[in-house]
């Protein structure tokens, strides 16, 4: 945690549960963060679900802090940590701001992709779609409090 004393900011770096460190393996889907994913799957859960609760553990945790403004605590979120912070901001109303930055901005647009691009396993919730799309957790979060920077399509080129 790094705080500037003057303008009273504090910023919070935690790595959430199975975001590992880029890897050179080059087997496609078989990968570390593929194995992870899918033995998330096997127990009943989702990496997205996990690293959820993760992130809301640690805003309470921040949150709880007496030196914090309770009510000016933001997230940010690059890559596929940019869903888990909408997300977050979906079901935390307290959350004051999320930034995600170089994040897909759909799962349909996922699925229709003739083969998942593998570095997108770890967003994957089954049966997702059945009740909504990222853009409905932006929507659930309401209208200024999430940012979309340098959004990607599923190739992680950028969307203009």
């Amino acid at each position: 945690m790094a705080t500037s004393a003057r303008k009273r900011r504090g910023v919070v770096v935690a790595p959430l549960r199975g975001a590992l460190p880029a890897t050179t393996e080059k087997r496609s889907y078989y990968t570390q963060p593929y194995k992870t994913a899918m033995r998330a799957i096997l127990i009943g859960k989702s990496m997205p679900g996990m690293r959820v609760q993760d992130a809301l553990a640690l805003y309470d945790f921040v949150r709880a802090q007496p030196w914090v403004a309770s009510d000016r605590i933001s997230l940010v979120g690059r890559g596929n940590l940019g869903v888990i912070a909408l997300y977050a901001t979906a079901l935390e109303p307290r959350i004051a701001r999320t930034v995600a930055n170089g994040t897909v901005l759909s799962y349909l647009e996922l699925v229709r992709t003739p083969q998942l691009p593998e570095p997108h396993v770890d967003i994957i919730i089954p049966g997702v779609l059945q009740d909504l799309d990222l853009s409905d957790l932006a929507a659930q979060a309401g209208r200024g409090r999430v940012v979309l920077l340098d959004p990607v399509d599923v190739e992680g080129k950028a969307v203009t």
